[in-house]
């Protein structure tokens, strides 16, 4: 089975459980939140990119921002949509997405490009860069570690999930290569008893 196969299928089974657990704003999404919302003017639009249940896409419109959300799990869209509902929600795989050029103001990428293959990340990030206006800025976190696994789900480990792992300055150098400017580079973790690394990247075109 294709690795978007089955990442798509485990979000759709698992789209209730995740939002139980996911679902209301952390300390961690907080405080990074914020960092990304310094750099945006009023009203700015934001791509919330693999959006999930739509918790992120929820807060942005609260502060607001106009938000698209894009996420290719139906489970999860559905909980999305009633969970922000003035927000614009478009199931699509990310790597196929499109808009205008220059038509965002902010790219949103949380925990999105660790369901990726390492040699997809790099179009993908180029591809969505055309999308950004002059300026605009792309938020990336995902985990850090080294290499590719398939591994059981957490939240149901009768199903498999598929995860690529960075080093921080692997992943920034692949943002570097896309021609973006790095604005902050840093090492957080989502929970205090958690040894989970997540690397935080916000980046500007």
């Amino acid at each position: 089975m294709k690795t978007n196969i089955l990442v798509k299928q485990t979000y759709n089974k698992i789209a209730s459980a995740y939002h139980q657990e996911w679902g209301k704003s952390s300390k961690f999404f907080l405080r990074n939140s914020k960092k990304f919302i310094q750099e945006l003017p009023q009203n700015a639009k934001i791509l919330d990119l693999g959006c999930g249940t739509g918790r992120d896409s929820r807060w942005f419109l609260e502060k607001g921002f106009k938000v698209i959300g894009v996420d290719f799990s139906s489970g999860m869209l559905k909980i999305a949509k009633k969970n922000a509902p003035k927000a614009k929600f478009i199931q699509k795989d990310i790597r196929k997405v499109n808009f205008p050029e220059n038509y965002f103001d902010g790219i949103w990428c949380s925990f999105v490009l660790l369901h990726l293959k390492r040699d997809e990340i790099l179009p993908l990030i180029k591809r969505i860069k055309k999308f950004l206006r002059k300026g605009g800025v792309l938020f990336v976190a995902t985990k850090e570690g080294k290499g590719e696994i398939i591994e059981p789900e957490h939240l149901n480990e009768k199903l498999k999930m598929f995860e690529t792992f960075f080093q921080k300055k692997e992943l920034g150098d692949l943002i570097k290569k896309a021609d973006y400017e790095i604005l902050k580079s840093t090492i957080d973790t989502d929970r205090k008893e958690s040894e989970e690394k997540i690397i935080i990247i916000l980046a500007k075109k």
